[in-house]
């Protein structure tokens, strides 16, 4: 079985968005919003699944999602923070984790339309 470490490098070295990942099948990735398998994986077993989650998020947390279903929070790996959202689908042990920028951009850059970028300074004050 790939390690966690090597799941998440796989995904932070891709040019994807998105990891996608349920027991007993391939890890997926999304790619300019189209879905792809992450070379170099096999599907996770159930038990692997539960063990992996447990080191994602600590005991505490795991313990939150075996009586919620469900579980948000965020994670930094290797100087990159990422999103994760962990639930069960159809009673199966799945992921959906997202890069999240490292850096902002000016509202400038954005492309907002000037009173847009006039009301969000407005709103700030």
């Amino acid at each position: 079985m790939r390690t966690l470490h090597e799941l998440l490098s796989a995904f932070q070295d891709s040019t994807s968005s998105d990891l996608h990942l349920t027991e007993d099948e391939s890890p997926c990735i999304r790619v300019n919003g189209d879905l792809f398998l992450l070379e170099g994986f096999e599907p996770f077993s159930p038990s692997d699944m539960a063990k992996m989650t447990e080191e994602l998020v600590g005991q505490e947390n795991f313990e939150r999602f075996n009586a919620e279903n469900e579980l948000d929070m965020a994670i930094e790996f290797k100087g990159d923070r990422m999103r994760v959202n962990i639930y069960r689908q159809q009673k199966k042990i799945a992921w959906a984790l997202r890069l999240l920028p490292s850096c902002f951009f000016p509202l400038d850059k954005l492309g907002l339309s000037p009173s847009i970028t006039s009301m969000a300074c407005t709103l700030q004050k």
